[in-house]
């Protein structure tokens, strides 16, 4: 069954779609990505707080998609916990030219051997993982060329950063 599922996702991430990225905002597809959990993960504490940031150049699928592997890893990593909660928080800073979305979870948080293996391929702490979500997540935000980190939540959990460059304005 393992094997099976790995076989799917690999196939899947195989034939992932060519990201076309066109001029957007990124809050309505972390709203509505983080609205799906909320609504299927009632448990957990879901907490979107944005600012007016500018649009970036993305592909709201695959962007949507990213957002939803790391979401799952939350919901995962919450499951049974009673205080359960998953904060998103999409910010910019406009000198530098970028956009930010962060997304923290008050989970058992990672180990620092942990932390430099999270995007390899087939690299898992779960039984049933495959190790292929978060290969994906970074395929996809280099496809927007951004760049993903995960660092210790403080107090407790962890911190996906997901950081992608501002659209040029249009002259």
């Amino acid at each position: 069954e393992h094997l099976q599922e790995m076989v799917r996702e690999f196939s899947a991430f195989a034939k992932m779609p060519e990201v076309v990225l066109t001029r957007g905002q990124v809050e309505p597809i972390l709203r509505e990505a983080v609205s799906v959990f909320a609504d299927s993960h009632t448990a957990i504490r879901w907490i979107v707080r944005t600012e007016n940031v500018p649009p970036v150049m993305l592909d709201r699928e695959a962007l949507g998609r990213a957002l939803a592997n790391i979401l799952l890893n939350a919901a995962e990593v919450l499951a049974g916990r009673e205080d359960g909660r998953v904060d998103a928080v999409l910010y910019a800073r406009k000198r530098k030219g970028r956009v930010y979305i962060e997304i923290s979870d008050n989970g058992p948080g990672i180990k620092p051997e942990e932390q430099s293996r999270m995007f390899e391929p087939y690299y898992s702490t779960k039984r049933s993982g495959t190790g292929l979500g978060l290969t994906i997540v970074k395929s996809i935000v280099s496809d927007h060329h951004g760049h993903i980190r995960v660092k210790p939540n403080e107090p407790a959990g962890t911190t996906f950063v997901i950081e992608l460059p501002a659209a040029r304005s249009e002259a």
